[in-house]
């Protein structure tokens, strides 16, 4: 995966990323798209959804498991967390720490412990053989 990395053009997603730490901390629609594309092209170039990359990865390249994409629900709960520490990064040196209920940012509650969320979206396409 690295090397496809190296392949990509970042300027446009450099821009977005960017952007998304300059102006707020929540990532949503077309941002979140982006984020997608991103994040799928490091797998598969010409691809842009992470839906895409599974399903060409697990039936074209015959990939394992442990190496496709998340699913978009699993990539949300990801990105929620990661913009809760980034939200909290950008606001440390402010005398109010901007600190949201976790059960808001990508973290469930079970038995009193919080653990990251999983997702809601189907690991694989649901498919009725009539």
């Amino acid at each position: 995966m690295g090397k496809i990395f190296l392949r990509i053009d970042f300027k446009k997603e450099g821009k977005l990323l960017d952007a998304l730490i300059e102006l707020e901390t929540t990532a949503h629609g077309e941002q979140k798209d982006e984020l997608e594309k991103l994040i799928s092209w490091g797998y598969v170039k010409p691809l842009s959804t992470l839906a895409e990359t599974r399903f060409y990865l697990y039936s074209k390249e015959k990939v394992s498991s442990d190496r496709i994409p998340p699913t978009r629900g699993a990539f949300d709960q990801h990105v929620k967390r990661a913009f809760n520490q980034l939200r909290q990064y950008k606001t440390a040196e402010k005398e109010f720490i901007d600190i949201r209920s976790p059960s808001e940012c990508g973290w469930g509650k079970i038995d009193e412990e919080y653990i990251p969320a999983t997702t809601k979206t189907p690991i694989a396409p649901v498919r009725s053989f009539n």
